[in-house]
Order: structure tokens, then sequence, then C-alpha cells
């Protein structure tokens, strides 16, 4: 396993599943329907297209950043990384990140992100990309 996953041996787990990720590698994830059930949602705007077009009014260079695997920035607090336990054939695991598909995921990331990108003048986030101009 990767090293964003800790061995862990809690009472309760996700069950694993695994699907073919464009036929060049196996994508682990888990089923965490039940444990999206009693997390509610942060209430944080989500920055769409016609908010920022205003910005780029005299822009003329343009630089695109992709925050592929964005959320897996982000490490949990192991309090709740205890809560994604997982079961796979061999052992049981934890996410030491915010893993994908947990239902507030987006919204702290988008948070994360607004935080990190406040004092940079040029640079807007939509949603899991970064748009430097100038």
């Amino acid at each position: 396993m990767q090293s964003w996953f800790l061995e862990e041996s809690p009472e309760l787990c996700g069950p694993m599943a695994t699907t073919f990720k464009k036929q060049e590698y196996i994508r682990i994830f888990v089923d965490l329907y039940y444990l999206n059930k009693d997390i509610q949602r942060e209430i944080y705007p989500i920055v769409s297209m016609d908010c920022i077009l205003t910005e780029f009014l005299n822009a003329k260079v343009f630089n695109i950043i992709d925050a592929n695997a964005g959320f897996w920035q982000i490490m949990m607090h192991p309090e709740f990384s205890a809560l994604t336990t997982f079961i796979a054939p061999f052992a049981r695991f934890k996410s030491k990140q915010l893993p994908f598909g947990i239902r507030s995921a987006p919204e702290v990331f988008q948070k994360s992100i607004r935080e990190c990108l406040k004092c940079l003048n040029g640079v807007v986030r939509l949603m899991y990309e970064f748009v430097a101009y100038g």
C-alpha cells in the first residue's frame, strides 16, 4: 500500500472494492455510505466560473494548474482517520489524508486552498484547478 494508508484494526470498518482505472492500474476504493450519512457538509461557497470571469478581462497570459489528487494533500486528524478504516483481504487500513468519497471533502479542500492562495494576486481556484493569469 502507498504511504497514505496506515494499518489499523478497529471493530468497525468499511468494505473495500477495486476497479480498473483506464486499464493502467487498479484503483482501490471504499464504500463510505454509512459514514457519509452522519457527516454534515460544511457550508462553504464553491466558486463558479461566472464569478471570476471579470478578473480575466485584461489578462493576456493564462496557465491552468491541475490539483490532481488534491484531497490527499490534506492530512486528517488521527481521531477522525479511524472512521475511514476499510478492510482488505490481508489487513485493515485507515487513511492519513482526506479520502475521495467523504461527503464534505470538496468544501474542506476548497477552504484549505483558499487559505493557501489568499495572499497571491493573479491566481484563482476553480474547484480542482487553479488559473494563474497576468
